[in-house]
């Protein structure tokens, strides 16, 4: 084991965070607690103005001369992790500089990151693709020029876009809360209608069903009948239960309007032959 081993192990080593030459200053970072935000307003502290993203060139083989870092060592527009730095504090000890992070003051524009645009969208989809199709091409063209942009790392494109996109998610949010509405109201209205057509139609077709069979095998037909008329009557009686059994498939496959619309039909053929044979109502 060498001296300097020997140091280490016994805890007599020196770290960089040990030295302390004359005038040392320490530095700590603010840094951006939100994953997409514009930032507003920075004040105190050492910003992206004070510390600009163009570095000199150094290394082996440099040649000199600026380069320009597309990663910002201080966010200046906008923030797009968390964790980012926005603004740096000075301490003549690591502990002053950690008490001077609170006076830098930064205030954030939080925006949604492209996940949660695609995850709030995705939520409505459906009834967007249903209610208002060219709006949601919007949204999804903008977030692929989003995701492209992101790629590119032009950041002020993606927050302008960003914006944009989230009036239009709003919009279709409030669209969609607004058609789920009123096609709940109409549903509750088409299924107060079935449950008294689907009580009243069953006995309708059964009572004009039965007269309809007794006339055609007695050929006694009610005054101002005739054969010729008997028979249009019996076609309505027998469109009639078609349109009920019409009506029942469609409920059956959750056609609430079709149900009802067939239902209706039902309800006025049935009506038709029920007049047109001196029926009352009750059958």
């Amino acid at each position: 084991m060498t001296d300097t081993e020997r140091m280490f192990v016994l805890g007599r080593g020196t770290f960089v965070d040990d030295l302390a030459p004359p005038g040392t200053l320490h530095l700590k970072v603010v840094r951006s607690p939100y994953a997409r935000a514009r930032l507003v307003r920075v004040r105190g502290g050492i910003t992206h103005a004070e510390l600009p993203a163009n570095l000199s060139s150094v290394g082996e083989g440099s040649t000199g001369g600026r380069v320009l870092v597309p990663h910002p060592i201080l966010a200046s527009q906008s923030v797009n992790y968390v964790g980012q730095p926005v603004a740096a504090v000075l301490g003549t000890t690591a502990a002053h500089a950690e008490d001077l992070l609170p006076s830098v003051e930064v205030e954030y524009e939080p925006l949604k990151p492209v996940a949660n645009a695609e995850a709030a969208i995705a939520a409505v989809r459906d009834d967007a693709a249903r209610f208002v199709p060219d709006q949601l091409k919007e949204v999804d063209d903008i977030l692929a020029q989003m995701k492209d942009n992101l790629a590119k790392q032009k950041y002020p494109a993606v927050l302008t876009a960003a914006r944009e996109l989230n009036r239009i998610i709003a919009s279709v949010n409030e669209t969609v809360a607004t058609e789920r509405a009123n096609a709940a109201a109409v549903a509750a209205q088409l299924t107060e209608r079935w449950n008294s057509l689907s009580t009243e139609i069953p006995e309708m077709v059964e009572s004009v069903t039965a007269r309809v069979a007794s006339l055609a095998k007695s050929r006694k037909y009610p005054e101002g009948v005739d054969a010729a008329s008997f028979e249009n009557i019996k076609a309505t009686a027998d469109t009639m239960a078609q349109s009920w059994q019409q009506a029942l498939g469609a409920f059956a496959n959750n056609n609430m309007q079709e149900a009802v619309d067939m239902a209706q039909a039902a309800k006025d053929r049935g009506t038709e032959v029920m007049m047109a044979l001196g029926m009352s109502p009750s059958g």
